[in-house]
């Protein structure tokens, strides 16, 4: 045994599943938390960018996260080993990704071109996204199967 496995956190796929599914409800809630930030304009009744940021879920869900989720899951499922490491849950290109996307959220939330309300909205429709796809990591961590 080498010392990179002797250290490495090895967890179960259910583990996995319910660590995946902590790590997108953080970043949902830090979304949503931002969303609230760029909704704070007293002129402005808070319900259309609500009700617009909900109908932005549906097709930022159904068109994207639906199936980076259902992706990540097979993935996490598949592994081979029994007990694959905890960061396993995200593969290379998988935290490239998030790291791109972050930077981009960090950046366009100084920018002050792009009118506030709308930043509300796609914070609103990305937020919701995020926490249903840690709510699919939920169900399928629930669900395993003991293989």
């Amino acid at each position: 045994m080498n010392f990179f496995q002797r250290f490495k956190p090895g967890v179960t796929k259910r583990v996995m599943l319910f660590f995946a599914a902590v790590i997108w409800g953080f970043a949902a809630f830090k979304i949503l938390w931002m969303a609230d930030k760029f909704l704070d304009d007293p002129s402005i009744s808070i319900w259309r960018p609500v009700i617009a940021g909900i109908a932005g879920f549906y097709f930022l869900f159904k068109y994207m996260f639906l199936k980076v989720c259902r992706r990540y899951i097979k993935r996490i499922l598949e592994l081979k080993p029994d007990r694959p490491c905890l960061f396993a849950f995200f593969d290379v290109k998988g935290y490239l990704i998030m790291g791109v996307m972050i930077t981009l959220g960090i950046l366009i939330g100084k920018v002050t071109m792009i009118p506030r309300v709308l930043l509300g909205i796609f914070y609103i429709s990305l937020g919701i996204s995020m926490f249903v796809s840690a709510m699919m990591f939920v169900y399928s961590g629930v669900t395993l199967k003991n293989r």
